[in-house]
């Protein structure tokens, strides 16, 4: 199992673009903070991002940006430019801004990534910096053709592009997980590290291929093929929650899931998801999302 693509498909709403900015110097754009994580790519030119924690970087054509937290943030081309909110520049039926002050050329691409409540706390994402900043060009090939292709996508109308443009959303956030994680500070091992180690990684691969399962300490360390003791230190140790912590985070994820997904009754997805009937999965999930089951389904609805 792909326990990475199954963590990211439990959490994840969706992503999509939300505007171009065409726009010469100077010029500056404020992005408020928000619940899902916000997504930049500088397809010309070059700007500055200023999180509103945290230091001012710069960035040059082709980098990405992304900001796992939804924390809010400015662009601009120098530093200490005035602002203005970038919903003030984006009229309706448009996804277009522009701010023309005469001088250098920049064209930026934002998008967004909504996220469920859990993934807020599940160890691959909540281990994310607040600002991951990606050096296209140099450092992900791979990347910089979804890139050009996701830019020439939004200067054309075709058949089907917003369906394209989706997809290449969704790559490229894979893509910039990929590349944070392989360029990770050294000792931040989490979650892929546990994926790293065969005896956690067969754990929680049973765990996400098995949701339901009467699960143990015990069990999960035969599993592992360690001592109960030695496993349990070793996976909090690594993932940083317990093993039965996780076991119901997961059963927790894929709760939200069927819940925004389909019209199954309560019981149904409780049973599926290892709990013995809607009464214990709705105090569960209320302890851990804050909302009922019946609420999370209204507000998540497609």
């Amino acid at each position: 199992m792909d326990v990475l693509a199954e963590a990211l498909r439990a959490h994840r709403l969706g992503g999509a673009v939300f505007c171009r900015g065409e726009l010469r110097a100077p010029w500056g754009l404020r992005f408020p903070a928000g619940p899902g994580a916000a997504f930049h790519l500088v397809a010309r030119g070059e700007c500055w991002i200023v999180p509103d924690v945290g230091s001012p970087t710069h960035l040059e054509e082709g980098d990405l940006v992304l900001l796992p937290h939804g924390d809010g943030h400015v662009l601009s081309d120098e530093l200490d430019r005035p602002f203005v909110p970038y919903t003030d520049l984006w009229g309706p039926g448009s996804g277009v801004l522009t701010l023309d002050g005469g001088g250098e050329p920049a064209e930026l691409i934002c998008g967004g990534y909504a996220l469920d409540a859990g993934a807020r706390t599940h160890p691959v994402l909540s281990q994310l910096p607040s600002l991951v900043v990606l050096r296209t060009v140099a450092a992900s090939s791979e990347l910089t053709p979804l890139t050009a292709l996701l830019t020439a996508e939004l200067h054309r109308v075709q058949p089907g592009g917003d369906a394209l443009i989706n997809s290449l959303m969704d790559a490229i956030f894979v893509m910039l997980l990929r590349a944070w994680l392989a360029d990770r500070p050294p000792g931040l091992d989490g979650w892929l590290g546990g994926l790293a180690d065969p005896g956690v990684a067969r754990t929680l691969a049973a765990i996400h291929t098995s949701p339901a399962d009467r699960w143990t300490v015990g069990n999960l360390a035969r599993t592992a093929g360690m001592s109960r003791s030695v496993y349990a230190s070793r996976f909090r140790d690594l993932v940083g929650a317990a093993p039965l912590a996780y076991v119901t985070q997961w059963r927790i994820a894929l709760a939200c899931r069927a819940l925004r997904e389909s019209g199954e009754p309560l019981a149904i997805i409780a049973e599926r998801v290892g709990y013995g009937s809607s009464y214990a999965l709705s105090k569960a999930f209320r302890k851990h999302i804050g909302e009922s089951p019946g609420r999370y389904r209204l507000r998540n609805a497609s």
